[in-house]
């Protein structure tokens, strides 16, 4: 899933509850995982001037880029902040660890050939889902489907529990961006 997309749903999915008033730091959460790959296009961009297709098509899957990943989208680490939230009765560590959980199991279910190993350090298995988000060589078109769902009911969602301005402005405009990745993937078969 793109990360606006994670954003939205962890936040729909998990602030609530226990967790409402944590809202900033599952937004953190949802972030996390994929602030390595931030990072990952910002220097190969802009420092090395590297290619996007040598960006995506070789530095990206080198084994060092991958284990820098992996280990931002681990599930058993995850876990371990949640559990230390628990029993430090630190609501926030909670909702951060929450929410990277959810960003990685979402992103288990929506990563074929691009997928992280989730289970590190326990184990270097990658799950290779049947469903991407964006491929159209593995039913992309319904990950990218699942994805703009994501986003147009968790907007819903949001926009019923938060009375703030600036969300009325924000969540309809990622809606209508993400209509229109779906759209473009719709009539000329690829995301991005």
């Amino acid at each position: 899933m793109n990360t606006p997309a994670h954003l939205i749903a962890n936040t729909a999915l998990l602030g609530h509850g226990g967790l409402s008033g944590h809202e900033r730091w599952i937004l953190v959460g949802a972030l996390f995982p994929d602030l390595g790959m931030v990072g990952f296009f910002l220097w190969q961009t802009f420092v090395l001037g590297t290619s996007q297709s040598q960006i995506w098509g070789v530095e990206y899957f080198r084994d060092g880029w991958q284990l820098f990943f992996d280990l931002g989208n681990s599930i058993p680490l995850a876990a371990l902040v949640c559990v230390a939230g628990h029993l430090w009765r630190r609501p926030a560590l909670l909702a951060f660890g929450a929410s990277v959980s959810l960003h990685a199991l979402l992103d288990l279910a929506l990563h074929h050939d691009d997928g992280h190993r989730h289970f590190l350090p326990l184990s270097a298995w990658r799950y290779a889902s049947p469903v991407s988000y964006w491929d159209p060589a593995h039913l992309g078109w319904l990950g990218a489907l699942l994805e703009l769902a994501f986003v147009v009911v968790g907007s819903g969602v949001l926009l019923r529990r938060y009375s703030v301005r600036w969300l009325r402005i924000v969540l309809p405009s990622l809606v209508l961006l993400q209509t229109g990745i779906y759209v473009r993937f719709v009539l000329f078969g690829a995301v991005g």
